[in-house]
């Protein structure tokens, strides 16, 4: 009895009376990997079997032929190669996948009762890369339009996230997903964001990109003690909403003298000369907006 056996892709259909069940490990191979031409369902002993690569098994498209009961059972053929190794079973690996190891991989098996045939068409993929995001606005304000970018090699599908949360309803994708733009940001936008690319073979993840939207000044007040007295030692904080951190400048009124550039002034030992109005002035100096709030100290 011949038989004759149609695999692409691990799926096998058989169009004889029996069947010789040919599987790929794992089931869609990739560049560089490794993949295993499964042989099962041989339930009589073989006696030898040779794989052929190419439209026909013509000897000059063996690949092998493999003989159990030999001490040295691998007999190379002309498209042998070191990459190869062959079982008893009648499996054949494959390691190091190359381009040119795509093609039509045809098994002749001789058992004990019977021949058989088996056809397989190896289908060989390239992996994603790695996907990298870029932005457009690397200093992104409050408002602003800004939209990231991922790219990746070879991939199919392409997935926004966003860490330790979920893109807000601002997020618009693009059509191809390869796009994430936020037409009006605001500060909740702010996070880290990956991107995630995949095809049927692979899939890799991009490292987190911090997305930073800046904003403020806002709510500026100041804390601290407005009555005093001399001999003792006072610590005015000055607080801002901003993001980033915005510069610092305190100065007292009739004066245009800078105290000290921190958020904190402190003064260790108040003298009545220290009576006066304290302002405290700061700005950021990405959205470049400024703001300022004082306060009235009594010695």
């Amino acid at each position: 009895c011949h038989f004759c056996l149609l695999v692409l892709l691990g799926v096998w259909v058989n169009v004889a009376c029996e069947s010789i069940n040919i599987q790929l490990t794992p089931q869609y191979p990739v560049i560089q990997g490794n993949v295993t031409l499964n042989v099962s369902g041989i339930t009589d002993g073989i006696l030898y079997y040779t794989w052929h690569k190419g439209s026909n098994s013509s000897p000059q498209n063996q690949i092998l032929g493999y003989f159990p009961g030999y001490s040295i059972p691998v007999v190379p053929g002309p498209l042998n190669n070191f990459r190869i190794t062959a079982f008893p079973s009648g499996s054949l690996q494959v390691s190091k996948l190359q381009s040119t190891d795509r093609g039509k991989y045809i098994i002749k098996i001789q058992t004990q009762k019977r021949a058989l045939e088996g056809t397989l068409l190896l289908a060989i993929y390239d992996p994603v890369s790695k996907p990298a995001i870029t932005v457009s606005n690397l200093q992104p304000q409050e408002n602003d339009t800004i939209t990231l970018t991922c790219t990746s090699s070879n991939a199919q599908r392409l997935i926004w996230s966003k860490v330790n949360g979920r893109l807000t309803s601002g997020a618009i994708l693009s059509s191809d997903n390869g796009t994430v733009t936020f037409s009006r940001t605001n500060r909740l936008d702010t996070g880290n964001y990956q991107c995630e690319a995949e095809n049927v073979a692979s899939k890799k993840i991009s490292d987190p990109y911090t997305l930073i939207i800046s904003y403020g000044p806002e709510n500026m007040k100041i804390t601290g003690s407005t009555q005093v007295t001399a001999g003792s030692a006072i610590s005015l904080v000055c607080v801002a909403d901003s993001v980033p951190n915005p510069n610092y400048r305190w100065r007292i009124s009739g004066s245009n003298s800078t105290l000290c550039h921190n958020h904190t002034l402190l003064i260790e030992e108040v003298t009545p000369l220290n009576e006066g109005n304290y302002t405290c002035e700061v700005k950021n100096l990405v959205t470049m907006h400024s703001s300022s709030a004082s306060i009235f100290i009594t010695v």
